[in-house]
């Protein structure tokens, strides 16, 4: 969908908007959360260690846990809302510098720019959340390796750990080998 520097700056603000308006209710209901909580302590306090859990206390403990895991997944729902945003205005800005870049504005980046960049981008990309406790994770997430026959997407972004970098390779070269020219690569070194 080709988006122009306007339209583009203004769904970008739109969503930070949403942003916001989500970071606030998290805090909400973070803090409703937090009476249920104090509730579980309490109760806890009352209960001996010494002493058998009386039917009473098992039923309201049991009632407190539900409270407090509904309370969570409202919470996490909430989350996960504010990073599906997140990578809404990803998206939008990779596909508007795609635009600039095949309308032919070459941008030309020295080096350490190119390294600030990538840093930057690696450390705020976002992790994957999987919504099941058993959940399997994508292809190349985390340590999870992709089948022989995976072809990554072009301009799909992945974080990757690279061991060894040999420093007599350039280092575009070292990326064009690597992906191929599809991506934007995040790269974590480890020596």
């Amino acid at each position: 969908m080709p988006f122009t520097a306007d339209t583009a700056a203004h769904q970008v603000q739109e969503r930070l908007k949403n942003i916001y308006h989500l970071v606030h209710e998290v805090e909400d209901e973070r803090n409703r959360s937090e009476h249920n909580l104090n509730n579980i302590v309490k109760a806890h306090e009352k209960i001996t260690p010494d002493d058998k859990v009386s039917l009473y206390y098992q039923q309201r403990l049991k009632n407190l846990y539900n409270a407090a895991v509904s309370d969570a997944q409202q919470e996490e729902d909430l989350i996960r809302k504010a990073l599906s945003k997140i990578s809404e205005i990803r998206a939008i800005r990779n596909e508007r510098r795609i635009q600039a870049r095949n309308a032919g504005n070459k941008e030309t980046i020295r080096r350490g720019a190119l390294m600030k960049m990538l840093l930057s981008t690696a450390q705020t990309l976002p992790l994957y959340v999987g919504k099941a406790p058993g959940a399997k994770a994508p292809p190349l997430c985390g340590a999870v390796p992709a089948e022989p026959t995976y072809i990554a997407k072009v301009f799909f972004i992945k974080k990757l750990l690279l061991f060894k970098i040999s420093i007599n390779v350039d280092f575009y070269d070292y990326c064009n080998y690597f992906c191929c020219d599809t991506s934007l690569i995040n790269i974590v070194t480890v020596s």
